[in-house]
């Protein structure tokens, strides 16, 4: 995967999780940390949660970005508490794609595991597709918080994309 193609995954995973903020939005303020019935999750607080910082042990441990976060998913009391720490794992991610050569990109020279070895590229991917993975689980804790939920399919991220690209 080449970096426009990072980009571009990058900015679908914003374009889902403002989605999650919409839907979200419907539901009364306690939803965000009440318990709900789930593919796994006590609440979508610890899924929303896990989904924006866990960009942070592949970022920090297996490519050395910055310090690790300093909140758990109980200290969060809100979806607007939580968004300077998705901002602050997200500018990590942009820097390491932004600045890392070209080389160095695709280099297989990261220790992830039992002798495994990969390229910063092929974190980058694991990460945003990590966040994908867990798309159906948030989508199945907003259902049963009662939100409707959001249109969030790559298609329609490419429908309001190519929409605000006409417009601009």
């Amino acid at each position: 995967m080449d970096r426009d193609a990072l980009r571009e995954l990058f900015d679908y995973t914003s374009f889902t999780w403002a989605s999650y903020g919409n839907a979200l939005a419907q539901l009364p303020g306690d939803a965000f940390g009440r318990e709900v019935d789930g593919p796994g999750w006590p609440s979508l607080r610890d899924a929303l949660f896990h989904v924006a910082t866990g960009w942070d042990d592949w970022l920090r441990d297996r490519l050395g970005a910055d310090h690790p976060l300093d909140a758990t998913a109980g200290s969060i009391e809100s979806w607007d508490a939580l968004q300077p720490h998705r901002e602050r794992t997200r500018n990590w991610f942009r820097r390491v794609l932004d600045e890392t050569p070209e080389a160095k990109l695709h280099e297989r020279d990261v220790a992830v595991f039992q002798g495994m070895r990969v390229s910063v590229e092929e974190v980058l991917v694991h990460i945003l597709l990590h966040e994908r993975a867990h798309h159906g689980d948030i989508n199945g804790l907003l259902e049963r918080a009662g939100a409707q939920l959001p249109a969030s399919d790559y298609l329609v991220y490419v429908y309001f994309r190519d929409r605000a690209r006409d417009a601009g």
